[in-house]
């Protein structure tokens, strides 16, 4: 099998977006894919980044991968998001709206408002023992 990112570049010190080490290369594409993700993995619904069934959705940082999540490059230095979730059994759609809402303000934050370009939410899977409180149908996850 061996190195099978499709778009990974040559082999070479991988970019790091999390506290860097020393030497560690940041690379902004990065950054934005631990922004992105970090923010998604936060919100109650949301129980993991999915790398698929082929395990083709993730990026590489440093010794960790950054698994449900793709990050390519558009023109003017922006970079669409592609994240791959694990929900619970909660309404997706009002959860997608929130994990954009979520990666949309933290990139504001992180003032890489300007590098986020598309933004696609897909839920590939879903988790029966993340269920919404109390067991209530409409409640907290609907906005």
């Amino acid at each position: 099998m061996g190195d099978s990112l499709s778009g990974a570049g040559p082999a070479n010190p991988s970019p790091s977006a999390g506290p860097a080490g020393e030497g560690e290369l940041r690379s902004p594409r990065v950054e934005l894919a631990r922004l992105a993700l970090t923010a998604a993995l936060a919100l109650p619904g949301v129980v993991a980044g999915n790398a698929g069934e082929r395990g083709i959705y993730m990026i590489q940082s440093g010794n960790a991968p950054l698994t449900g999540i793709l990050a390519v490059a558009e023109p003017g230095y922006r970079y669409s998001i592609d994240l791959f979730l694990t929900a619970g059994l909660v309404p997706l759609h009002p959860l997608g709206e929130q994990v954009r809402d979520a990666v949309r303000s933290a990139a504001q934050r992180a003032g890489m408002k300007d590098a986020l370009g598309e933004l696609t939410v897909t839920f590939l899977d879903l988790d029966p023992q993340t269920q919404e409180p109390d067991g209530d149908q409409a409640g907290a996850w609907r906005q």
